[in-house]
């Protein structure tokens, strides 16, 4: 029956310069840096970027551009929700009747879509084969990233053939040319997306077209674009009957993009490093027990059963 089990220590001695003290200083020196090593080799050892997942908060601002083409020349007809353009439409301009209203579907307090519904009057000899929509939002991330800025989302369609009803299907997403800051409160886009709103000069033709909307607005950083884009061209209209325009545009999560901070960078890196050092440890801590125990370097050895042996005697 054992009743108790000790074990003898052996101690290994050996001065610095000596080829066991070199051998030390170089396992030491490998458990180190290897675990460094090794997580380069990997790559994403410091985290250059990284993205979460968020639902943004949107509001449509009730703001908008519109402007169609009939089969022939000058026969456009255009209306906005500001006044300075309309003034400068004239004979082009024509008002329509707008109704719109967003849903919080999962009642989380963020809306979640947007249906939009614009009835454009028009003459039995008027028609519309081509549409242009501009629509304007305010957008705003709240989690990890602060950002709030103005965007738009821009609807287009045309046709051969005279339109009825236009029905469109889309989802407001963001897009980034680079990453986001991961620190402050972003608002650097938190201007209006139409030029003439902005540079508080007299109002233009040219501040308000659309071309130059769209080409100013594509130079930001953040913008938002619709995508996943399904739409209907029904033609076909009945005599006295307004062309309609259905929009229903989703606010799905966004993927946001950002630039860490040093912390959240070394945290992600002692991570990894601790777990690559424990793995080189285990390793070296048998090369050198096989190499002490074994004298492939030579080394004075402090052996507590030769001093059993001794006091025995």
């Amino acid at each position: 029956m054992i009743l108790y089990t000790t074990y003898f220590k052996q101690s290994f001695h050996a001065g610095l310069l000596s080829r066991a003290g070199v051998f030390q200083l170089s396992v030491y020196f490998i458990m180190i840096f290897a675990p460094f090593i090794m997580g380069f080799a990997t790559h994403n050892f410091w985290i250059k970027e990284d993205a979460y997942f968020v639902q943004p908060d949107i509001h449509f601002k009730h703001e908008l551009i519109l402007v169609t083409q009939g089969s022939t020349p000058h026969s456009e007809l255009a209306w906005s929700t500001y006044s300075e353009y309309n003034k400068m439409l004239q004979k082009m301009l024509r008002v329509p009747v707008i109704k719109s209203h967003e849903e919080d579907a999962d009642h989380d307090g963020l809306n979640d879509l947007l249906k939009l519904t614009v009835d454009l009057p028009l003459a039995d000899d008027e028609a519309v084969n081509a549409v242009q929509l501009l629509l304007i939002f305010d957008y705003e991330l709240r989690e990890h990233i602060k950002l709030k800025m103005e965007s738009a989302a821009y609807l287009t369609f045309n046709s051969a053939v005279a339109g009825a009803e236009f029905t469109v299907s889309a989802d407001l997403q963001m897009r980034q040319r680079s990453l986001l800051p991961f620190s402050g409160s972003r608002t650097t886009y938190d201007v209006p997306v139409v030029a003439a709103q902005r540079d508080g000069k007299a109002a233009t033709a040219t501040g308000f077209s659309m071309s130059q909307i769209l080409t100013e607005y594509g130079f930001r950083n953040e913008t938002t674009q619709l995508a996943n884009v399904a739409n209907v061209w029904n033609t076909g209209r009945a005599r006295g009957k307004p062309f309609r325009i259905q929009a229903t545009i989703h606010y799905p999560p966004q993927i946001v993009y950002y630039r860490p901070d040093l912390w959240y960078v070394l945290k992600w890196a002692w991570m990894q490093y601790f777990s690559l050092m424990v793995l080189v440890y285990m390793i070296f801590r048998y090369i050198r027990r096989y190499v002490y125990i074994n004298q492939i370097v030579p080394t004075f050895v402090d052996d507590p059963l030769e001093d059993l042996r001794k006091k025995c005697k």
